[in-house]
């Protein structure tokens, strides 16, 4: 911006300095991505020479002496894709015999079930029976009947004096054809209870003969199992080599073709240096400005510091170098110094802009320009040397504006120098009359 408002900067310089940072950027990315590149490429030949054993001399194209590593990793993608998967065994015929003897197995068990119940019923009902039976027996020590099973009063009293319960006389012979069936009846169910539960014994035998060839069945699958997965890691395994020489081999491709391509990189360099020569040729070309900024510069340091003042500006790639010597005046510290050059180079602007040498206004405003440990004398000729360039002319072409904490030259405090007086104190004599 500043080589721009001293007209020391045209645009073919500024065209070609653009460029330049464009090609700085891609030229930084490419050299970020050749880097990576390099490391990959560093572990890609680390890695297919540990892989393929071959040693450290050898290289990605054959040569008289030895093999290189892409025919080394094409025979290794060969012995590899040549290796045979293991078969799984087949287990169709295993589970379904299996399945067979569970199917058996579950209807022997039904029927076990069925049988053990059909004999647990048939035992309840004869007990039942019998219980029955009994209830209306003759007492066998006396051998006759001697309480009526129907109301339980002693029979033979029913019989002299009648029966005060039941309308109906007792049929002693109708009662024992009862008992003697119901007797009849749960010897029967006993029996064939009996037969029920050695079927179900019977069943529950083949039950557990059934038992062995399941387990065996049963122990045949796991194995089998076993094998299936022991084949399908082996061909996981298989797979994975193959995977792997084949990615070798690629990366290793992928090498060989990056080397025969670097080449094509130089064109980049060369128009980096076809644009920093454009550069060159653009701040030789300012240069005629910049001498005159220069000249105006040390008039301004010979003006202010009459004592001896060696100034000087340089323009290089890094921009406008201003600098200044003062001899004789090894007090002046550096940041006094910094102060001293960027006042001086300013007003050589200022100049430069009343001359009509710079695209900038007339006007200059400097805030405090003074630093603490600035030789006062040198601070109060800054005033001089602007009061006697305002008197040079009949009508001063230019404004300059100085806020400072210091005063001016009693002979520049008047009210038409000074146009503004603040403090801290009160609030009214602050700027804008306010505390902000």
């Amino acid at each position: 911006m500043v080589r721009l408002a001293l007209r020391a900067l045209d645009a073919e310089e500024q065209t070609a300095a653009a460029r330049e940072r464009e090609l700085m950027a891609a030229a930084e990315t490419e050299r970020r991505r050749q880097f990576y590149q390099q490391q990959r490429d560093s572990e890609i030949l680390q890695k297919a020479r540990l892989a393929l054993n071959a040693a450290v001399e050898i290289g990605l194209e054959d040569r008289v002496e030895h093999i290189g590593l892409i025919s080394l990793a094409q025979k290794a993608l060969s012995v590899a894709m040549r290796t045979e998967l293991p078969k799984p065994p087949d287990v169709t015929d295993i589970f379904g015999r299996l399945g067979a003897l569970s199917k058996d197995r579950a209807e022997f068990a039904e029927r076990q079930q069925q049988y053990a119940t059909e004999a647990t019923l048939k035992r309840t009902e004869a007990e039942r029976l019998r219980s029955e039976a009994s209830m209306g027996e003759i007492d066998i020590a006396q051998g006759g009947i001697r309480v009526c099973p129907v109301c339980r009063v002693a029979v033979d009293e029913a019989l002299a004096s009648g029966c005060g319960i039941s309308l109906q006389s007792c049929d002693v012979g109708a009662l024992n054809a009862s008992i003697s069936a119901k007797k009849a009846t749960a010897v029967r169910l006993d029996t064939e209870a009996t037969k029920a539960e050695q079927e179900a014994n019977r069943v529950k035998a083949l039950v557990q003969q059934l038992e062995p060839r399941q387990r065996a069945l049963e122990q045949e699958a796991k194995s089998a199992q076993d094998d299936i997965r022991i084949a399908q890691a082996s061909a996981q395994v298989i797979q994975e080599k193959v995977y792997n020489a084949r990615r070798l081999l690629d990366d290793l491709r992928g090498l060989q073709v990056g080397e025969d391509s670097g080449a094509s990189k130089a064109s980049a360099t060369q128009e980096l240096e076809r644009v920093r020569a454009n550069l060159e040729a653009g701040r030789s070309r300012a240069q005629s400005a910049i001498g005159i900024l220069e000249h105006r510069y040390r008039g301004v340091m010979a003006a202010w510091l009459p004592e001896g003042v060696a100034g000087t500006i340089k323009l290089d790639g890094n921009g406008l170098k201003v600098d200044a010597e003062f001899s004789g005046r090894g007090e002046v510290s550096t940041a006094a110094l910094d102060s001293l050059k960027i006042v001086a180079f300013d007003l050589a602007a200022l100049h430069m802009a009343v001359e009509e040498r710079a695209e900038i206004p007339a006007i200059l405003v400097h805030d405090s320009p003074r630093e603490a440990d600035l030789d006062s004398q040198l601070y109060a000729g800054l005033f001089d040397l602007i009061y006697d360039w305002e008197n040079a002319a009949d009508n001063p072409a230019f404004q300059y504006i100085v806020t400072t904490t210091t005063a001016p030259p009693e002979h520049l405090q008047s009210d038409l120098h000074v146009r503004l007086r603040m403090s801290s104190t009160p609030p009214d004599k602050r700027l804008f009359a306010m505390d902000i």
